[in-house]
């Protein structure tokens, strides 16, 4: 991260997209292979129940949790975004200029945090149904 930002970003999105993919193959849900990255996120989300919409708003649980996952869905757009402009996805000019390792980590964070959640949601999933 402090050394190649660029490439800690692009791996972000690759850990994503891979934990995406794993879960929908182990759930034997259908997917476009060739889907963006945004739409496969937002696919795994609802295929475990973790869409804002899915959740109970008639407490106060389900509201928060409503919220929190809302916000959860549009990381996706936002990752791939980062990485398109700053990660290692693509060719880049002799004039690039990488961002500061700060990105590199808050990409690296969010990812290995939604990637946690994600994964202990489908083995819990899973295990009780």
């Amino acid at each position: 991260m402090e050394k190649n930002p660029n490439i800690s970003i692009g791996k972000s999105k690759e850990l994503l997209e891979s934990c995406a993919k794993t879960i929908l193959k182990e759930l034997d849900a259908e997917y476009d292979e060739k889907m963006k990255f945004a739409p496969l996120l937002k696919l795994v989300l609802e295929e475990l129940g973790l869409s804002a919409n899915d959740q109970n708003k008639e407490n106060e649980a389900g509201k928060i949790s409503a919220k929190i996952l809302g916000n959860l869905g549009a990381i996706p757009q936002s990752m791939a975004e980062l990485r398109n402009l700053f990660g290692d996805g693509h060719g880049k000019s002799s004039t690039f200029v990488s961002l500061p390792p700060r990105y590199a980590r808050l990409a690296v964070g969010t990812s290995v945090t939604i990637v946690y959640f994600l994964w202990e949601t489908y083995q819990d999933r899973k295990t009780n149904f």
